[in-house]
């Protein structure tokens, strides 16, 4: 097991299974990459956009990709 401590969303959705996401020492969100970045309100509360990917095809009219097509998510640009 790794433990890894970032802000950088687009290197969790690449390399975890599971993002725990904390907001003055208390768990918001707990579970995969596409369980927490389907929450992009929670997600705003502490200052973190979901990646390039996620927030592209909400604004498209997409739903969140279900976990098993979140390797999709990588063909999306990033900046």
């Amino acid at each position: 097991m790794v433990i890894a401590i970032t802000h950088d969303v687009e290197f969790a959705r690449r390399n975890a299974n599971r993002i725990v996401v904390l907001d003055e020492g208390r768990v918001l969100l707990d579970g995969s990459p596409s369980e927490v970045f389907a929450q992009p309100d929670t997600l705003a509360s502490t200052f973190v956009l979901p990646p390039a990917g996620v927030r592209i095809g909400a604004a498209a009219g997409f739903p969140t990709p279900p976990p098993e097509c979140s390797d999709l998510l990588a063909l999306a640009p990033t900046s």
